[in-house]
């Protein structure tokens, strides 16, 4: 049986995944002439999205993490305002999307508020050695 990616199993890259292939939709619904600049800006600021979140989830530190999420999250804005444009000049309902954005979002917020945790934890952990360290090397002497 075959087991997910630890980055399949990341709730906000698989819901920017899929926004990413239903922007593409959108994207290849729309006249070709009318392509360039917002459709070409509209894919991809959504496929940044799930990028900027998967290379946040690719890094190491939680202090390197912390500072690629929020271009995830500032590319999901753009995806909001191209899509806010496109429904203007084609007059299609991008409601549904628009909210969803807005929950990837608001994911990347609470992920980036996560790991501002752990990274606290992990810094406590490390004084706490620290100081038990220095106290048994005081002794020792």
């Amino acid at each position: 049986m075959p087991t997910k990616s630890s980055i399949e199993q990341l709730k906000v890259y698989v819901l920017a995944h899929e926004l990413e292939e239903k922007t593409l939709a959108l994207v290849k619904s729309m006249p070709a002439e009318n392509f360039y600049p917002l459709g070409n800006s509209l894919w991809r600021a959504a496929t940044a999205t799930a990028h900027y979140i998967a290379e946040a989830h690719e890094r190491f530190s939680y202090t390197i993490k912390i500072q690629s999420l929020p271009y995830g999250r500032i590319a999901a804005e753009e995806t909001i305002k191209h899509l806010e444009e496109f429904e203007q000049q084609f007059g299609a309902d991008t409601k549904s999307l628009t909210e969803e954005f807005t929950a990837v979002i608001k994911q990347c917020w609470g992920l980036i508020k996560y790991l501002q945790g752990k990274q606290r934890e992990k810094a406590e952990s490390n004084n706490a050695r620290a100081v038990d360290e220095l106290v048994a090397a005081r002794a020792a002497a």
